[in-house]
Parts: structure tokens; sequence; C-alpha cells
């Protein structure tokens, strides 16, 4: 879905394969997560933790994506879970952030179930081949008492 992502194929298909590789790095407070079905991946998500002192305590959910065909699935759930749980087991992360075309009800209704809860609207934030589409702005609290 086009309308999902500020990037796009075209805009990244010239970089090197060691700017994904760097992407996809091990690190102990960030994971990019897959979903299968067999040898085939049908989705991904990945968690990446802020890198400003003052900001740390949060991390974003970014480039989730299932495929279509294999949506309703369970994978979205799953994969979204696993981000989740990576966060909670990291003890200063309080908040996990998350964007979303405001048209895209799927993903939202994705989002809200697992407790993101919506506080902002970015009015046309998007445009894609001349159309402008809003964004919506959700978060989770991870607080811990």
């Amino acid at each position: 879905m086009p309308t999902a992502f500020a990037s796009s194929y075209e805009d990244e298909r010239g970089w090197p394969l060691s700017t994904y590789e760097k992407r996809l790095d091990t690190k102990p407070d960030r994971g990019t997560f897959g979903a299968f079905d067999g040898p085939k991946l049908i989705g991904i998500v990945t968690l990446v933790r802020e890198s400003m002192p003052k900001l740390m305590h949060k991390a974003h959910i970014v480039g989730m994506y299932v495929l279509p065909e294999a949506r309703g699935l369970s994978a979205g759930r799953k994969l979204l879970h696993y981000a989740v749980d990576l966060a909670r087991s990291i003890p200063d992360i309080r908040q996990i952030n998350v964007s979303a075309n405001a048209a895209n009800a799927p993903a939202l209704r994705l989002y809200e179930s697992a407790g993101f809860q919506v506080f902002g609207r970015e009015r046309e934030s998007l445009c894609i081949d001349g159309e402008l589409h809003d964004e919506l702005h959700l978060a989770l609290s991870l607080a811990r008492d």
C-alpha cells in the first residue's frame, strides 16, 4: 500500500545493500521481526528506540507491513506483539509511538486493539501522486509502577 509509507521502492532501490544490513543489525534496544509462511516472508515490523538522551524513553514502530494475501491471518497482530514485547523488555522505554495513514482502518484497528491511543493528526502529511493524506499518531504507554 503506497499510502502507508513515506519511502518508496523507487526512492530506495539504488541504495547499497550495506544500508539495509545496517538497519537489520542486532542491537539490544531495537529489532526487526518477520512473519513467514514456510520460506516466504509475509510480514515485517521494526522497533526503533530514540537515540537522543532526552528521548530515549520512547521507541517507534516502523515499517509495519503484511502482504495483502496474508492479512487476516494474525501475522500483523503477532508481529506487533513481538515488537511491543521487545520494548517492554527494556526497562527505561516507557512509550511506543506509531503513525498510520488516517484512511488505513485495518492498521488503526490493529494498533488500537493493542492499546495504542491516537494523540494527534498530521493533516496532509503525505503527498502521493498529487493526493494528500492525513496521518494519525498513536502511542502506547508502558508506564511501570
